[in-house]
């Protein structure tokens, strides 16, 4: 069975501004993280932010993207173009 498009593009509004139901827990443990630790920290230390402790949020962070080529990554991995 397939969904409509428009179906699956009203779930994907919807979920893009509420989180699904284990984002809920994961974003409740981290405000209860953020919480603990900014109760006790020392003075005149920043307030952790909750998104501090999700750490499935922007996973790869601001990694400078390169160009390569499909040579490139075979050579990375070990897939040289011997002459046979």
């Amino acid at each position: 069975m397939q969904w409509p498009a428009s179906h699956i593009d009203l779930w994907a509004q919807y979920l893009g501004k509420e989180p699904s139901p284990d984002d809920r827990i994961e974003i409740a443990l981290a405000a209860i993280q953020a919480l603990y630790l900014n109760s006790h920290k020392r003075e005149g230390d920043p307030a952790k932010r909750i998104d501090e402790f999700l750490l499935f949020r922007n996973a790869w962070g601001d990694v400078p993207q390169q160009e390569s080529s499909i040579t490139d990554l075979l050579t990375e991995f070990g897939h040289h173009n011997k002459a046979r």
